[in-house]
């Protein structure tokens, strides 16, 4: 846990309902999202006029949808602030179900408050011994509004980093490098988007060499055998039906690769954004 007295940071996110207001409690381990200035339907304005706050909320009201749409909407912008501290400021602990484990969604008009009656936009995060700091936040709130985001493939690759089973590690850790480079190739030209996706996927040393070289303008910089390793782990194993020959040495080893491969990618693909410099430089260790 981090220690009492450790500064809040705040990041804005642009959301269909506005500019969310994305707060990372650090002392409280929390997230919370707020919205200001959110239009809202006639029909919910007058529900939200007429509330008596004394009273529990009934669970039959007025725009239901409209709420849940509001929701969805908060708890989205809040789970891009999550995603984008886990996967780029690496800390695989931030557990996939934060954003379950909610407390409250409320309301403020003038000086009257209340709550609506489904899951709370407030939810509960894992921060790990290294606090965000404001100079941290106000990067990581830049690249969002410029369009920057987490690579999916990311996902796996926290997976790989907290899973203990060394064959699903090696496949994760694979799994992750497949859909980075190919995440990455597409967001640099949309174009190729359709052919890397319906046609048999080519060698992962040739996505992150040739392919990667001339849609991004260089080559990883790890070498081929590095990244063929990783690829060819994996296919031992996915093809072996007689159990788990894969060690605990040589399967964080090959998380290890992934990871240098990725954030070397993720730099490349955003090389203005300090985050996504820093990413490429952070090892991970079990």
């Amino acid at each position: 846990m981090v220690p009492r007295g450790i500064a809040d940071v705040n990041i804005e996110v642009a959301s269909a309902h506005g500019n969310t207001h994305v707060t990372v409690l650090q002392s409280e381990s929390l997230v919370r999202g707020e919205v200001t200035g959110c239009p809202i339907s006639d029909e919910l304005h007058e529900w939200v006029l007429t509330r008596d706050t004394g009273v529990p909320p009934p669970f039959e009201v007025p725009a239901y949808n409209e709420i849940e749409g509001l929701r969805t909407s908060l708890q989205g912008s809040c789970k891009m602030v999550v995603d984008t501290i886990k996967f780029l400021l690496l800390r695989p602990s931030v557990s996939d179900s934060t954003l379950g484990m909610l407390r409250s969604f409320g309301w403020q008009h003038g000086e009257k408050t209340g709550y609506f009656p489904m899951p709370a936009a407030l939810s509960s995060i894992h921060v790990t011994s290294s606090p965000l700091d404001h100079i941290t936040a106000a990067d990581i709130q830049e690249g969002l509004r410029k369009g920057y985001r987490p690579l999916m493939g990311m996902r796996h690759l926290a997976r790989a980093m907290q899973n203990q089973i060394p064959r699903y590690r090696v496949i994760d850790a694979a799994l992750a490098m497949e859909l980075c480079i190919k995440e990455a190739l597409i967001v640099k030209c949309p174009l190729i988007g359709p052919l890397l996706q319906a046609m048999p996927s080519p060698p992962l040393d040739k996505l992150y060499g040739d392919m990667m070289e001339q849609y991004m303008g260089c080559k990883s910089s790890l070498s081929r055998s590095m990244i063929r390793s990783v690829a060819e782990a994996r296919n031992s194993l996915i093809h072996r039906h007689d159990g788990d020959e894969m060690s605990a040495e040589d399967a964080s080893k090959y998380v290890q690769i992934a990871n240098q491969a990725i954030g070397d990618l993720y730099a490349k693909l955003y090389p203005d954004w300090v985050t996504a410099v820093t990413r490429s430089q952070m090892q991970f260790s079990d």
